[in-house]
């Protein structure tokens, strides 16, 4: 009996982690997957001084001639903006602007973790605007710095 419980536990705890690691936003549900590279369990740790690549497959519900990377770390439901080094989302993100609605793009941006960033556990709301500020896809990932 002991042991039924102990598997029961563990199906479960199995089954809890293996759920996606993101959770849409700003009443969004056009994003496929997002993935940060070596994150495969909840919350992503993002290592100081090493670089977190995101990625995110959406398909575009409208149009859009400009795309801007906004990012936030919300601590204690707090968000405090991020400025990654390359906000522009039409360059060296895998995406060529103009974007057409009802078309599914991989969108890619690579971070740097700062050494200075305190360890602390934050969700990073990930979002891609258009040129009227309208959000493209909207992310939510439970992470770590360590």
């Amino acid at each position: 009996m002991k042991y039924l419980v102990l598997v029961i536990v563990a199906v479960l705890f199995s089954v809890v982690s293996s759920g996606p690691l993101f959770k849409s936003c700003d009443g969004l549900n056009n994003v496929k997957s997002a993935t940060v590279t070596g994150c495969s369990v909840s919350p992503c740790t993002l290592v100081r001084g090493k670089n977190s690549t995101f990625n995110v497959n959406f398909v575009a519900d409208k149009a859009a001639t400009q795309l801007t990377a906004v990012v936030h770390g919300i601590i204690g439901g707090v968000p405090i903006p991020f400025n990654p080094p390359n906000t522009n989302g039409c360059k060296d993100s895998g995406i060529k602007c103009p974007v057409a609605a009802g078309t599914t793009y991989d969108y890619t941006n690579t971070i740097p973790v700062l050494s200075a960033y305190p360890k602390i556990r934050l969700i990073v709301k990930y979002e891609l605007v258009n040129e009227k500020k309208q959000p493209m896809f909207c992310v939510m990932l439970p992470a770590q710095i360590k």
